[in-house]
Formats: structure tokens, C-alpha cells, sequence
């Protein structure tokens, strides 16, 4: 949401929130333990020549129906029966985050920052149960967190709301400024009964492919490798012609036996250009897919990895891997809107399936298994 400075007073404070155009949610099996989790990276636009103060914890989702109803909240609650160890590891591993003392997010001036909504769809007491928090930086503050029950299948709107304390955000007359976002769209989709790894999204078919699912770990010796074909298959079931956006867009997700996700990295020493080849048409009933480069190598103080190229010169890291058994998707996040038409024209066309969409497919479950 972007604001008139004549509507503000003299020393405002202009900001935008955006959201993608459509977040997915694949419906889990209801049984203990199964979820969807993802996350919703909110971006926060500061239009003004000053920084200024943005706590996270004050963004609260807005869910409304397909008829216009808006869902109550459930109580907030916090994570105050973590354990120490968790809290620990969640600081560290956020160290280099730029959230400063009293949890808050410094949002430097003419910058575009970018805040993490952690997202989690599950099943509670048989009542299927959306869940929100913001990631956060402070030990010592409980996590605030926001629920939602009593969903079903089908199309939704969400949109989040800041609670502005800061005293420069108000119109002319004094009264506070409401920040939100756009209404987006968010689809809670049950997977094919018949083929539980597809989700489809207005005919749109999308599926993580893992032809091989026993995996055989290398020799722990110098240069050993194996190659993991690891990949995601769209299928355009309607009766338009689609071009897909396959430049950077997949997102390998990884989760251990014990239901947490193993911790992802990105690196690139250089990054590349979209080229016409990474955004592959579909005509009705045809599929497009692609399968990124990855491997399985040994890394130093004999620690395993998984090595996926990401599509745009970098890669994806997971870390300290262990024989036996994973869930692995991959999720399709799309932000280009044109696509090259050859690699030295600086032409563009049009990419005319959802501007800017955020769709997690189903888990496949694979297994690693030690040289014998």
C-alpha cells in the first residue's frame, strides 16, 4: 500500500507492504505430525529519505472468505514452553538478520526489506487450522503467533495489517494511518486423491518428481559424488497456452524424519541473466519440466551435502545430512512478469499465468542409504 504524501504531515513517512499475487497451501493428511509449512516473504518498501522503526510482531494477518466473511482469531499464544536449546539455535542461526535490540527492523531509507511470515497449515482436534508468526531476532521475547480454524478446502483473501505506533505515519487531521497489503489471494488446495504428490491450481498441475527414491550416499573419499535427480513437472490442463517462468523460481524445501525442515543456504559468486530457454511455453495438456542440477558430495569435517543449482548462477546448500529418510518438494515461487524472446534481443513477452505466485507442492518421500 503506497500513501500520498499530501495526505500526511510534513515529516511522513511514505511506506509500501506487498504480498504475492496467490499463495498456495496443499492440504496435509490428518494424522499427528503432518503440516504445511512455508514461508511468505512480505516486502516493505521505505519511500522516504529517513529510516525508521518497523517491529514485525505488530503485522497481523486478515483472512476472509470466498463470500466476504472475515475469520476470527483464535487467542494469541507464544512459544513459552520451548525448549532453551531451541531458542538458542533460532539465535544464532539469526545473527546476521537485521533485526535490532527491542525486535525491531531498521528499514533504511529508498530500500525494499524483506520480512519472513512463517506459515503453517495443520490439523487440529480434527479441525483443519492456518497459523501465522513473523520471524523474529529477540531471545527473550516470546513469539507472537496467530490462528485460524475451522478452514475447508477451497479460495480465500488474506492481507496483513501493522499496527502503527509511529507517531509521524497519521493524516493531516491527526488520526493514524492504516498500513496493510493488497488483498491477495490464498487457495487451500486438497491434493489429487489419485496422485497425492500433484496439486493443481485452476489447471494448473504442479508436482515435485523424484524418479529414483532410494538414494545411495558416496564413499566418503576425495571427488566422490552422486547425482540427485531432483525436479518440478507443470502440466497445463486448461485451454489457454501458458509460458512458465522456470528462472530461479524453484525452492527445494527438505524435512528430516523428526518433522523439522533442515536449514537452507544460498550462495553464488556470479549471477546470470534470464535467457528465453527458462521460460518454456505450454500448450493445452502439455507438460513442461525441469530438473536443476544437484548432487550429494562430501564436504569438510566429513559432513554430507546436497548441492542444487538455483537458476540464476547460485546455489542451494543443505548441510550435515544423515542416512535415512526425507520429505522433499520442491516450491514454485514466481516474481518475473516478461520473459526475454532470444538471448540478444532486449525485447520481452508477456508471462501471462499469475504475475507473482507462491505455490508449495506435495512432499515425496526418499530415502538415503549408505554404500554397501
Amino acid at each position: 500500500m503506497t500513501f500520498n504524501s499530501k495526505d500526511l504531515e510534513v515529516n511522513d513517512i511514505p511506506i509500501e507492504i506487498w504480498l504475492p499475487d496467490l499463495i498456495v497451501l496443499p492440504i496435509p493428511e490428518n494424522k499427528p505430525g503432518t503440516n504445511t509449512y512455508m514461508q511468505i516473504d512480505l516486502h516493505l518498501t521505505n519511500n522516504a529519505r529517513t529510516s525508521f522503526r518497523f517491529n514485525p510482531k505488530k503485522l497481523i494477518p486478515e483472512v476472509i472468505t470466498s463470500d466476504g466473511q472475515i475469520l476470527p482469531q483464535l487467542p494469541d499464544t507464544n512459544e513459552s514452553s520451548a525448549s532453551f536449546l531451541y531458542r538458542l539455535t533460532h539465535l544464532i542461526s539469526n545473527l546476521s538478520s537485521p533485526f535490532k535490540q527491542d525486535n525491531y527492523l531498521i528499514v533504511q531509507p529508498r530500500i525494499t526489506t524483506t520480512v519472513c511470515i512463517n506459515t503453517k497449515l495443520f490439523w487440529q482436534n480434527n479441525l483443519l487450522t492456518l497459523e501465522f508468526h513473523a520471524c523474529d531476532f529477540n531471545l527473550l521475547i516470546s513469539r507472537h503467533y496467530w490462528f485460524f480454524d475451522k478452514l475447508h478446502p477451497g479460495k480465500y483473501q488474506i492481507r496483513f495489517n501493522y499496527l502503527n505506533s509511529y507517531k509521524k505515519i497519521v493524516y493531516s487531521d491527526g488520526t493514524k494511518v492504516k498500513i496493510a497489503t493488497k488483498l491477495k489471494n490464498l487457495y487451500l488446495v486438497q491434493p489429487l486423491l489419485a496422485e497425492p504428490n500433484i496439486v493443481e491450481v485452476d489447471g494448473i498441475r504442479l508436482e515435485t518428481i523424484i524418479p529414483e527414491k532410494i538414494i545411495t550416499i558416496p564413499k566418503q573419499e576425495r571427488g566422490a559424488e552422486t547425482l540427485v535427480k531432483l525436479g518440478m513437472s507443470i502440466t497445463n490442463n486448461t485451454q489457454t497456452p501458458f509460458r512458465f517462468d522456470f528462472f530461479a523460481t524453484l525452492i527445494p524445501q527438505i524435512v528430516g524424519a523428526d518433522g523439522l525442515a533442515l536449514q537452507r543456504n544460498y550462495s553464488t559468486t556470479f549471477l546470470q541473466s534470464p535467457r528465453e530457454c527458462d521460460f518454456p511455453s505450454s500448450m493445452p495438456g502439455e507438460s513442461v519440466t525441469l530438473f536443476p542440477y544437484a548432487k550429494l558430495i562430501w564436504l569438510k569435517r566429513g559432513r554430507l551435502g546436497l548441492k542444487i543449482t538455483a537458476g540464476d548462477g547460485g546455489y542451494w546448500h543443505f548441510c550435515n545430512i544423515q542416512p535415512g529418510v526425507y520429505r522433499v518438494r520442491f516450491i514454485y515461487s514466481k516474481r518475473n512478469e516478461w520473459a526475454p524472446t532470444n538471448q540478444i534481443s532486449t525485447s520481452k513477452k508477456s508471462l501471462e499465468w499469475i504475475c507473482k505466485n507462491t505455490v508449495p507442492t506435495p512432499f515425496v518421500e526418499i530415502c538415503l542409504s549408505e554404500n554397501s
